[in-house]
């Protein structure tokens, strides 16, 4: 604790932490199966969770990032990218989040969470991220 006076450590204890951060959001990853472009149906608390973080932090944007497996080309891995974003930014929508709030967009295979080379590392690239930030943070370059 900081070495404050009492008058002074109590008005800085009643402020909301970090007035410029959002607090930590739900777990922001979400993996997808092989060959499946939805979440799984024990992920659904977890959207529900993002539903209710967004209503509650109404000033804050959403990029929504699809990440793939090592698999196939990089125009087919785009495009399977952005498909699993907007999957999930339609999820968001059907419980309230603005579209206006919200952006979908594609890395491919181009930031792997596991640059191996084996299924399990496939599994473990092939996902969804959910990124926040104040509507009036400056913008920072995708998931940076």
């Amino acid at each position: 604790m900081p070495d404050l006076p009492l008058p002074l450590l109590l008005f800085a204890l009643c402020l909301p932490a970090g007035a410029d951060q959002l607090p930590a959001p739900p777990d922001p990853t979400f993996h997808l199966a092989a060959n499946r472009s939805d979440v799984s149906r024990a992920d659904l608390p977890r959207v529900a969770a993002h539903c209710q973080y967004a209503a509650e932090h109404p000033t804050s944007l959403l990029q929504i990032a699809g990440h793939t497996d090592r698999k196939g080309g990089d125009e087919y891995n785009f495009a399977i990218g952005q498909k699993h974003a907007e999957m999930l930014l339609h999820r968001l929508h059907a419980c309230g989040v603005e579209l206006k709030r919200m952006e979908a967009l594609s890395l491919g295979k181009q930031r792997p969470l596991d640059p191996g080379h084996n299924r399990a590392a496939d599994a473990r690239n092939r996902r969804v991220e959910i990124h926040y930030r104040l509507a009036d943070a400056p913008a920072a370059p995708p998931l940076q």
